[in-house]
């Protein structure tokens, strides 16, 4: 069950009451994780002019967790940036709020032990999701993935590297990297793949001079670079460069698996 990945927590053993395993399970799983992230400076996604998330949100990111719908769990969040909520709001402050309602409603019989189990497991999940820069124990390569000049939606990146991660790619996330920037990135290592998500169409015509870069100042001469996102005209960028857009976090995985193994 979903719960078993939060330290492998019986909440019908024998021992402890129900109720304080699943507490613990929040407090010393979910809780640290997120001080983790708090002390890391790159990862501040959103802005911070409107008011905290209020517990109306966290019972709908619950029931989203509930639900598994780790897609729709995605886009909440991201709606709450784009209002203007703080990543430490959101990330601090809404998941384990809804961490709790999830143990309040085992208490008072609202969810069953099934559900509840879904629900954490789906809300680690989402946490797992925002660990940008954790390059450790890939050994497929290295990809870098940034948002196009100016833009700031982050999560769909951070959905990607965590999927990447999973199957053995090293994967780092650099929000706000101006193109002179990036091409000292990819001139001091060797980089497998650069991607780069774009949303706004306006932006699509600096995105050239990313791709012109990365392939112009690249340590790998073999770099690839593979684009995303909403905005309409990326692919017809991607032809004259002869390269790929990707639908989502598991196309962008196919297309790096399909050029290692090819």
């Amino acid at each position: 069950m979903p719960l078993r990945a939060l330290n492998e927590v019986e909440l019908d053993g024998v021992g402890a009451e129900p109720d304080d395993e699943l507490n613990g399970a929040i407090e010393s799983e979910i809780l640290p994780r997120l001080a983790l992230l708090h002390r890391r400076a790159d990862v501040q996604s959103c802005g911070d002019d409107r008011r905290p998330p209020s517990d109306a949100e966290a019972r709908e990111l619950a029931e989203l967790a509930v639900d598994d719908d780790h897609a729709g769990m995605l886009a909440f969040v991201e709606r709450l940036c784009r209002s203007g909520s703080s990543f430490d709001a959101v990330v601090l402050g809404l998941i384990p709020r809804a961490a709790r309602l999830l143990g309040a409603d085992w208490k008072i019989d609202r969810k069953s032990f099934v559900q509840v189990s879904q629900g954490l497991g789906s809300l680690q999940a989402l946490v797992g999701a925002f660990r940008p820069n954790v390059e450790s124990g890939g050994d497929k390569g290295l990809v870098v993935l940034v948002p196009a000049w100016g833009e700031q939606h982050l999560l769909a990146l951070y959905l990607c590297a965590n999927t990447l991660r999973r199957s053995g790619w090293a994967a780092l996330v650099v929000p706000g990297l101006a193109p002179a920037e990036l091409n000292e990135l990819v001139a001091a290592q060797p980089v497998a793949a650069v991607g780069i998500s774009v949303t706004d169409a306006q932006r699509v015509s600096r995105v050239g001079e990313m791709i012109d870069g990365v392939l112009q100042h690249s340590k790998n001469r073999n770099v690839r670079v593979i684009l995303g996102g909403s905005a309409a005209g990326l692919e017809r960028l991607a032809d004259g460069y002869r390269i790929v857009v990707a639908a989502d976090a598991f196309e962008c995985l196919r297309v790096l698996e399909t050029r290692a193994v090819g």
